[in-house]
């Protein structure tokens, strides 16, 4: 098994999808949530992979994003 988690964000005119998991068939988190102003949509970005959120043996700490 890949112990490598990974996020990533697909970002459209209508939504943004959020996601955290081992690959695309591993999905371990998700958001999903419109595409608003540009300052509101980032921020909602950044807090889904700001907050703390574990798995089997990883935590993502809050504040370790740009």
């Amino acid at each position: 098994m890949n112990d490598a988690y990974v996020g990533g964000i697909e970002a459209g005119g209508t939504k943004f999808v959020c996601a955290v998991g081992t690959g695309p068939d591993d999905v371990r988190a998700e958001a999903r949530f419109p595409t608003t102003t540009p300052d509101e949509t980032i921020g909602r970005a950044l807090a889904f992979f700001r907050e703390p959120v574990s798995y089997t043996h990883l935590t993502l700490p809050p504040g370790d994003l740009v």
